[in-house]
């Protein structure tokens, strides 16, 4: 997906449960590849033409990978996507809670890490 195609998607979505991710590669090994794909050679000039364009948005990315390598850039995205995945399941249900005591919910999440028992409480 293109530059502006990412954000008008994050855009839709009001920028919730969305990560981006920049692929990063050398201008001539993307001109290699859209060959290699069998790229009509009209296609591959105007995919060129928008290289300089789409890579000044890197830093609007939330993650950024040099795709010199396929079997590393899967690795990658596989991490991001497992980091995420654990992050919008448990971590955000827990910010849509009104009125916590953020106080007590800290006493007791250091009493849970260091392996403290507790009857349960009320936050």
């Amino acid at each position: 997906m293109g530059v502006m195609g990412t954000f008008n998607l994050k855009e839709q979505l009001n920028h919730h449960f969305v990560e981006t991710v920049f692929l990063n590669v050398k201008k001539g090994e993307l001109r290699k590849r859209l060959k290699h794909r069998g790229d009509k050679k009209e296609d591959i000039k105007r995919r060129l033409s928008r290289y300089k364009f789409e890579k000044s948005y890197i830093k609007q990315y939330n993650f950024l990978i040099d795709n010199n390598n396929k079997e590393n850039t899967l690795k990658i995205l596989s991490k991001i996507i497992y980091f995420n995945k654990n992050f919008y399941e448990f971590v955000l249900p827990v910010q849509k809670i009104k009125d916590i005591n953020l106080k007590k919910l800290d006493k007791y999440t250091n009493l849970l890490i260091n392996n403290k028992v507790f009857k349960p409480i009320k936050v």
